[in-house]
């Protein structure tokens, strides 16, 4: 867990450093990669891609069930990677981003210990030594970066996150107007939501957790809720 101000999200750590399955949580690398090469111009938001039949795999999101040969522009793509959590579109944004730059390319961000290094259902990849791990740290100062908008179009991004379809998780005891930009993750074993929630003072919190899954849900909700109150009654995080 790590939890924290905008201007430094990992005050409160607590085996911050610890990595985790990152499971969907990959897929902000993702839309950070493709806001840096938006930026730099070297690809432009309404370019297309087209959904090849070796796209194809199932879990979360909507373009499983439609046919191969659309045409889809990046930035559609990449807000149904974050949003529905959509599992076509961020194997299409692995192959066109080139999946073996994204590391990289999350470690000149400062980010010590997330690595990327397999697509989704890859998982056969995983004794080979190739996984997607997480830290809570990492994520944590990754969204501080976002949320005081030092990334390429953060706005953005910022905007993206705030339209994710999952909220029974950090969200489930705030008040349902608060706003809240995140992205959750889950694998068999693993349970993950963390972002940028815009209480007074807005703040960052990031929960990972490795347990059954109705534990790791009591878990991340009663621990939101907890550091929500405490930030509304001008508690120290601390």
């Amino acid at each position: 867990m790590a939890c924290g101000p905008l201007d430094n999200p990992t005050l409160v750590s607590q085996g911050g450093d610890k990595t985790f399955e990152s499971a969907s949580l990959v897929k902000l690398a993702i839309l950070v990669e493709l806001a840096r090469r938006f930026e730099e111009g070297s690809c432009k938001p309404e370019d297309t891609l087209v959904f090849e039949e070796r796209f194809r795999v199932g879990g979360s999101g909507h373009l499983q069930k439609e046919p191969a040969g659309g045409k889809y522009r990046l930035d559609d793509l990449a807000e149904w990677t974050i949003t529905e959590s959509d599992n076509v579109a961020t194997d299409m944004l692995f192959d066109y981003l080139k999946l073996d730059t994204l590391e990289p390319a999350m470690r000149a961000l400062g980010m010590k210990q997330m690595t990327v290094q397999r697509t989704i259902f890859a998982f056969d990849q995983i004794d080979q030594g190739r996984d997607n791990l997480i830290s809570a740290d990492d994520l944590a100062n990754l969204y501080g970066k976002i949320a005081r908008k030092e990334l390429p179009r953060s706005d953005w991004m910022l905007g993206i996150l705030q339209k994710t379809h999952r909220h029974d998780l950090l969200q489930a005891k705030l008040p349902k107007e608060l706003k809240v930009a995140h992205k959750s993750g889950e694998l068999t074993g693993f349970l993950h939501d963390g972002g940028i929630l815009y209480a007074e003072p807005p703040y960052i919190l990031v929960i990972l957790t490795r347990a059954e899954k109705a534990d790791s849900e009591r878990l991340i909700r009663g621990l939101s809720g907890a550091v929500f109150e405490t930030v509304r009654g001008g508690g120290d995080l601390k």
